[in-house]
């Protein structure tokens, strides 16, 4: 029994692994610093649910806009900001470790990567992409992990 990728399957061509040398010391700073970032995101979020919670109890009251904001933003620390800081750090370690040439990652922090990102939401939203993962094929937008063999039956089509 042949086992294949899903790539080798459909005949895609899957380019080699970027081959490098990963500084581990530089990694392991990296990772520190996120971790650090994502401790003192957790801190301040904890410091404005301290306020919502005085709020709600009549000790210090603030307006309901106010109150409203605060909340948004202790949510997004509390739980997006820490997370997403915590998960980016330890990923990069991870990779690292793996093998993975860490300057590939840098190299998506450089200002043609932005520019490339920013163009292509902007085609995307041109095209009335709504939502990830979205794929258009002549101008049909097939949005959705389950939608990926009508995907491939639009491109087979499309090539015959």
């Amino acid at each position: 029994m042949t086992v294949t990728t899903y790539e080798e399957a459909r005949g895609l061509d899957v380019p080699e692994a970027a081959v490098g040398t990963v500084d581990i010391a530089k990694v392991r700073a990296l990772t520190l610093r996120y971790l650090v970032v994502s401790t003192i995101l957790l801190g301040a979020g904890g410091l404005l649910g301290i306020l919502l919670r005085q709020s709600q109890a009549d000790l210090d009251r603030i307006s309901p806009n106010l109150w409203y904001e605060v909340m948004t933003a202790h949510g997004l620390a509390t739980f997006v900001g820490w997370a997403a800081f915590a998960l980016m750090g330890v990923t990069w370690w991870v990779l690292a470790e793996c093998g993975l040439d860490t300057r590939r990652l840098e190299d998506s922090h450089a200002q043609d990567a932005h520019e490339r990102y920013a163009a292509n939401t902007r085609r995307a939203t041109d095209a009335g992409v709504f939502g990830a993962p979205s794929y258009v094929v002549e101008g049909e937008i097939f949005w959705g992990q389950d939608r990926l063999d009508l995907l491939e039956r639009a491109l087979k089509k499309l090539a015959a």
